[in-house]
């Protein structure tokens, strides 16, 4: 009767002790203790998938998984984080947090577009509004790259 019981036993891939099949956890197919699995694992906020804790993505207080961080959030280009809202550079393929769009980049006062502190002149507008008051021969502005 004995070796019965402990042939339905079942090995959990991580600590490697026999377990009741009923106590364990699967993930991606391979079985884990309770331990194991608060120690390995944590779970998605938005689809509830286990994940990997090296591969959990924080956003605020809240954990997600790389799929949902994509669907619901940005990606920071300069801080590499994730983010709830970004901003959209005009000279740039980039995305930015509001911290690193303040610290990177500006808006210019004249057309008003988003723009890298490369375009920047020390009057507040971007290069292009400096090239046309240049055209028009009267710019006194000087880039300062930011």
């Amino acid at each position: 009767m004995e070796n019965a019981k402990i042939e339905n036993l079942v090995l959990c891939e991580n600590c490697k002790q026999l377990f009741d099949p009923e106590d364990l956890f699967e993930v991606k197919g391979e079985k884990y203790c309770a331990d194991c699995m608060g120690d390995l694992f944590e779970t998605c906020t938005e689809c509830g998938a286990k994940i990997p804790v090296e591969d959990v993505i924080e956003v605020g207080e809240q954990l997600y998984c790389y799929s949902c961080c994509k669907r619901l959030f940005y990606f920071c280009d300069y801080c590499e984080t994730w983010v709830e809202e970004t901003f959209s550079v005009e000279d740039s393929s980039s995305c930015c947090c509001q911290s690193c769009f303040e610290d990177h980049c500006f808006v210019c006062t004249r057309c008003e577009r988003s723009l890298t502190n490369d375009s920047y002149y020390d009057n507040g507008i971007c290069e292009n509004c400096h090239e046309e008051d240049t055209d028009r021969g009267h710019s006194d502005s000087i880039l300062a790259h930011g």
